[in-house]
């Protein structure tokens, strides 16, 4: 009797020692999105906590549906409004300029590798840049690709206002990037722009 007393007591530690190290990974994997912001943006307590328990609500709400068992296409739904919903809470927290300073981070190397590209098509139109229209235009386009992208990521589940937001920032897109998306538009329809004589002009005046 006493070695089965022993033996339960041994199985309810060990289960509750699972439990506590899985629930503490479990939450340390779903703060990674609260970690993600804090790590490149000051924010309050306020902010903190808002944001993680939005992020814990996500957790939950997602592990809710692997209990439920429910099909693949209906989980896709629910874990899209989830999704949607965990994203338009902790943005909520944060002002124009934190969501501005957080993409600025962690959006960087994607950016930088779509500015390249877009350099990489300036140059098959000419190749006759000097080092600081280069290094100008290469500022340029990787500001205004970095614009585009805080308003995808604000508005990421919101797709009227992505649309609306971009199409103002147009309004502002660099000669440069035009004619970089120009030659890029060219080559789609199998011709390549050289010499572009409209883009130098520009570039001249």
């Amino acid at each position: 009797m006493r070695r089965q007393i022993v033996f339960v007591l041994m199985f309810c530690a060990c289960m509750s020692s699972y439990a506590q190290k899985h629930q503490a990974h479990g939450n340390k994997r779903e703060n990674r999105k609260v970690t993600a912001i804090t790590s490149a943006v000051k924010v309050n307590n306020m902010q903190r906590e808002a944001m993680t328990s939005a992020v814990d609500r996500r957790g939950e709400a997602l592990d809710a549906i692997e209990s439920k068992g429910v099909d693949a296409k209906a989980a896709a739904f629910q874990k899209y409004e989830i999704e949607k919903k965990c994203h338009e809470e902790i943005v909520s927290q944060l002002s124009d300029k934190q969501i501005a300073d957080y993409c600025n981070v962690n959006f960087a190397p994607e950016v930088t590798a779509k500015t390249e590209y877009r350099m990489s098509l300036l140059a098959e139109i000419d190749n006759d840049y000097t080092e600081e229209e280069l290094q100008k235009m290469r500022d340029e386009i990787y500001r205004y690709l970095m614009l585009e992208k805080i308003v995808y990521y604000k508005y990421k589940y919101d797709f009227a206002k992505q649309k609306e937001n971009i199409n103002r920032l147009k309004a502002i897109q660099p000669a440069s990037l035009k004619a970089a998306l120009n030659n890029e538009k060219q080559k789609s329809y199998g011709k390549v722009v050289s010499g572009s004589v409209q883009w130098k002009q520009k570039r001249r005046r």
